[in-house]
C-alpha cells in the first residue's frame, strides 16, 4: 500500500516528498566506499522516479551532485549540511519484489520522523558495489568489506 512520505536533510534546505510502499519493510545497503562511509540505507523509488517530488530547492541542479567511479551515477546531497539524500544509479536496477526496474533510491534515514516508519524493523539486504558485482544480486549478509 503506497503512502506519501516527507523527508529532508539535517538543515532543512533540501526537502522532498515521495510515494512509497513500505509494507515489505526492506531496505538495502552496499559495501562500496561511498555507501559504507556514509551509511547510506537505500529505499527504492518505483519505476522512473516520478513518485518523487522535490519540495526545495526548486531543482536538483541547485544541490550537490557527487559522482565517483564511472562518474555516471549521481549522489545528490545538501550543499549546506552535506547530508546525502538521493542515489540515481547510472542504469535502472532490477530489484526483486519491486515490480520492475528502479532508477532512483532515497536514503531511508532522511525520511522525517513521526510517519510510522520504524527502520529498526526493516530487513536489510546487501549489494556488492565494492567489486561492481551487481549481477550477484542481493544477499542477506554483507558482502566482504561491508557492514550491518
Amino acid at each position: 500500500m503506497s503512502k506519501t512520505y516527507t523527508g529532508g536533510c539535517h538543515c532543512g534546505a533540501f526537502r522532498y516528498e515521495v510515494e512509497l510502499d513500505l509494507s515489505s519493510k526492506m531496505a538495502t545497503k552496499c559495501n562500496c566506499s561511498f555507501c559504507l562511509k556514509s551509511n547510506f540505507l537505500t529505499l527504492p523509488v518505483p519505476g522512473d522516479g516520478s513518485q518523487f517530488k522535490l519540495l526545495s530547492p526548486k531543482s536538483l541542479d541547485e544541490v550537490g551532485d557527487y559522482k565517483f567511479g564511472s562518474k555516471k551515477g549521481s549522489h545528490f546531497y545538501c550543499k549546506e549540511c552535506s547530508i546525502c539524500l538521493i542515489n540515481k544509479p547510472p542504469f535502472p536496477i532490477e530489484l526483486p519484489g519491486s515490480g520492475g526496474k528502479i532508477s532512483m533510491f532515497i536514503n531511508a534515514v532522511t525520511l522525517d520522523q513521526g510517519q510510522d516508519v520504524d527502520l529498526r524493523k526493516f530487513k536489510i539486504m546487501y549489494w556488492d558495489g565494492k567489486e561492481n558485482n551487481w549481477a550477484a544480486g542481493l544477499k542477506e549478509e554483507p558482502y566482504s568489506g561491508g557492514c550491518y
